[in-house]
């Protein structure tokens, strides 16, 4: 097809689309090359041909200062090749993310296990938030690849420079196996607190998985734990938006409908911030059944809206 289309129609050899075209060293909006492309692909066959017939693209970078390298997808054999073709290993995307994050964090365990074995220093590598490629083994919720790294030596408890551990980027990502496993292994996180004195549990509100949340409690978090602002559970499912978890959080711990926090904020008032109609509707026929004034404490419930959203 792409034969006769040429020959009957030549001009369409130039011709580009939104994304690219037929110049070798045309780059997409996002500054990828051919050769980026092949590598996301897992082109091995392809990336050869390129990186023979257009050695320069091995080292060329998109916009976010990520090498083909980088773009390898998890697949062994074409970073080997790019590598031993003389690409920088150590190169770091613009967030100073190595390879090594990057394949935790994408799940890719046959990766994860070459690049320890080769560059086995990566292990300790901190990107620019300060995580560590454990870290994002927990973001990314492969169990398997959290575990290997741990048995090969970093330290479970370095924090974030946010101050988070393995359980809070867990439960921020809202996965239930990565939890269970960091939770099971490391049971003293459950109440360790980041540098917005925000638990795990808070950030699994803010997800809005309520498994998640569920399970952190029945293991011991105090479901009325307050952050720096004050802010209960409640206050940051409304923010966020979550309605299943706003509901579960309100039939479990009714009460927590009423608490305001150090800027005098109802559940109604924060969820006005998160601009969720229908769960600030919700809200407020609740505190009419439990006789509550939903807007104490401020005129009306649209002052969150700009002052908080």
């Amino acid at each position: 097809m792409t034969k006769y289309l040429v020959e009957t129609y030549p001009k369409v050899l130039h011709e580009m689309d939104n994304d690219a075209g037929t110049d070798p060293w045309c780059r997409t909006y996002e500054q990828e090359t051919l050769m980026h492309r092949a590598c996301i692909q897992r082109k091995i066959e392809l990336t050869k041909y390129l990186v023979e017939t257009y050695p320069k693209m091995l080292h060329e970078v998109d916009n976010g200062k990520s090498t083909p390298a980088r773009h390898a997808g998890g697949n062994v054999a074409v970073l080997s090749y790019l590598i031993d073709r003389g690409t920088y290993p150590w190169f770091r995307t613009s967030e100073e993310e190595t390879l090594l994050h990057r394949a935790c964090i994408h799940g890719k365990i046959e990766m994860t296990i070459y690049l320890v074995e080769t560059y086995p220093m990566m292990l300790h590598e901190v990107d620019n938030g300060k995580s560590t490629p454990a870290h994002h083994a927990a973001a990314g919720g492969n169990v398997a690849i959290l575990r290997y790294l741990i048995d090969r030596g970093p330290d479970p408890w370095y924090r974030t420079s946010e101050e988070k551990t393995l359980l809070h980027i867990a439960c921020i990502h809202g996965n239930l196996e990565m939890t269970k496993y960091v939770l099971i292994t490391y049971p003293k996180m459950l109440h360790e607190v980041d540098n917005g004195k925000k638990t795990p549990a808070h950030h699994a509100a803010v997800r809005g998985n309520v498994v998640v949340l569920s399970y952190l409690i029945d293991r011991g978090t105090d479901p009325w734990c307050r952050i720096s602002e004050k802010e209960v559970l409640l206050h940051r499912a409304c923010i966020q938006r979550k309605i299943e978890m706003t509901k579960h959080l309100v039939e479990c711990y009714t009460k927590m409908l009423h608490e305001v926090k150090n800027g005098k904020s109802t559940q109604a008032q924060n969820d006005a911030a998160g601009g969720n109609v229908a769960l600030l509707s919700y809200l407020i026929d609740l505190a009419q059944i439990h006789c509550v004034d939903p807007l104490r404490k401020r005129h009306c419930c649209t002052e969150h809206a700009f002052t908080e959203s």
